[in-house]
């Protein structure tokens, strides 16, 4: 049971869930309500954001595992219940499924997978350091399952400038209520940063 806890861990399902959602409300937003009567469509626009979601957890957990073992020490890899390669193989894995689902939308949206899944492993190894690029990186990753859904509908222009991502543009990342699709590895990038990070928690 400790393999599969932490599979299911590393993934963060919830998140992977809500960016899955987000796809599809990016095609509500739109307005092409239309674009529901194909089930294939949908399944596919869900599963792209789920796991590329997913491929972005696991590998961040891989960037991590030094971070995690001080601030962490529960996470899958850190507690030994799951090596470095597996969280890279389960990456690379989801990144695949993600972007033969997006191919299956449109090619446009197999671009849009694609820059997102690029500036996902970008931000996990080095971006994360950047101050306001890392920012920028994660903005656009939240807004990019908008856009998504509305390439989807065809009316891009509508998802992109009603999207609720688009605020992400204008307020910090961190400000925001909406389930974001990095949110949890912006917040690991604090920790990079904070003596707690360095030291430990018993040297606080």
């Amino acid at each position: 049971m400790g393999r599969v806890r932490a599979f299911i861990q590393v993934l963060r399902p919830l998140n992977s869930i809500m960016v899955g959602i987000s796809v599809i409300i990016g095609i509500i937003i739109a307005g092409d309500l239309s674009v529901f009567k194909e089930v294939s469509t949908i399944l596919y626009s869900f599963l792209t954001g789920f796991t590329l979601s997913g491929a972005a957890m696991a590998i961040n957990d891989y960037f991590d595992v030094e971070i995690d073992s001080i601030n962490e020490p529960d996470r899958p890899i850190p507690r030994g219940d799951l090596r470095p390669i597996e969280a890279i193989i389960i990456s690379i894995g989801f990144s695949l499924v993600g972007l033969f689902t997006a191919w299956k939308n449109c090619q446009m949206c197999f671009g849009i997978a694609l820059l997102a899944l690029v500036l996902m492993v970008w931000y996990s190894f080095s971006g994360k350091r950047t101050g306001f690029l890392g920012n920028l990186m994660v903005s656009t990753c939240i807004a990019l399952p908008f856009v998504y859904g509305g390439i989807l509908a065809a009316k891009l222009e509508v998802a992109l400038i009603f999207s609720p991502a688009s605020v992400n543009y204008i307020f910090p990342p961190k400000s925001l209520t909406f389930p974001p699709l990095l949110g949890r590895i912006l917040a690991r990038a604090d920790a990079i940063s904070t003596a707690s990070s360095r030291w430990g928690k018993g040297h606080r």
